[in-house]
């Protein structure tokens, strides 16, 4: 796939299809042509992968600002069509954006993505190396029948992509010595458990492997897992610990976040 700038109408309404084809026709929050045109003017990115044939098979949105006297970018959008997905096309694009911002001279770069999504916490964990760095409810509002996030509202971590980092290390955590603190992976059962808010080193937080067909088939569980999860995250984030891998766990029906507390620098008087 070869990745460039959208560069006209017909780059910008293609983008403009694939948001529509990817959150659905009634998609509220689209960026229309004329916005993805302007933010380039200003250090925006926005950028697509394209097929041999010129197809737009995915595409990559964000803006760039100041956080705290720095220049940072937020991406707000990456998508990539279904039929080409798993073939390293997001990864592609990250890249693209990520030489950019480099070459400009921006060194962070933040986004959010769901917390339930296996698929998206794989790839930004494992694949990229990001840091969470906050739990939000309900970020971009409450769903509606339209949304993808019908049934199980808009939670998402904000997460924060160090450019000048190297190559991330081994994202794959060994979850032999993690308990899970919400869930019965060896059972097999799909059905989140209460929380028990342990206090180990290190912790386990279960999402289901498959979100989006929990939703479609059983809403109320997905709802379950919603709200269970929001309540482990919140805690141990709120006690300190910091998310440090994620990996699919056996019967692979599960996927499950390590959380490790966070060590305090001793004071010496």
């Amino acid at each position: 796939m070869h990745v460039r700038d959208l560069t006209d109408a017909h780059d910008y309404r293609a983008c403009e299809e694939l948001q529509r084809l990817t959150w659905g026709r009634a998609f509220r929050e689209l960026v229309p042509p004329a916005i993805l045109k302007i933010s380039q003017k200003v250090g925006g990115i926005a950028a697509g992968a394209f097929s041999p044939e010129g197809e737009m098979v995915g595409f990559v949105y964000g803006i760039t600002g100041w956080k705290e006297g720095k220049p940072c970018h937020w991406s707000h959008m990456l998508a990539v069509r279904p039929q080409f997905r798993d073939r390293g096309i997001g990864r592609q694009l990250k890249a693209f954006q990520k030489a950019r911002l480099v070459d400009e001279g921006v060194q962070t770069m933040y986004w959010t993505f769901d917390p339930l999504v296996a698929r998206n916490a794989h790839f930004n964990l494992g694949r990229l190396g990001v840091s969470v760095r906050e739990y939000v409810a309900d970020m971009y509002g409450p769903d509606d029948d339209n949304s993808l996030d019908h049934v199980i509202g808009t939670d998402r971590f904000i997460v924060e992509w160090d450019l000048m980092a190297s190559e991330p290390a081994d994202r794959q955590p060994n979850l032999s010595a993690v308990a899970l603190t919400n869930a019965t992976v060896s059972a097999g059962d799909l059905d989140p458990t209460n929380l028990t808010c342990r206090d180990d080193p290190s912790v386990g937080i279960a999402i289901p492997r498959d979100i989006h067909g929990l939703k479609a088939t059983h809403s109320s569980l997905a709802a379950r897992w919603r709200a269970n999860t929001r309540q482990a995250f919140q805690h141990y984030l709120g006690e300190g610990y910091v998310v440090t891998g994620f990996r699919t766990a056996p019967p692979k029906q599960f996927g499950v976040y390590v959380l490790s507390k966070r060590e305090v620098p001793s004071v010496i008087p």
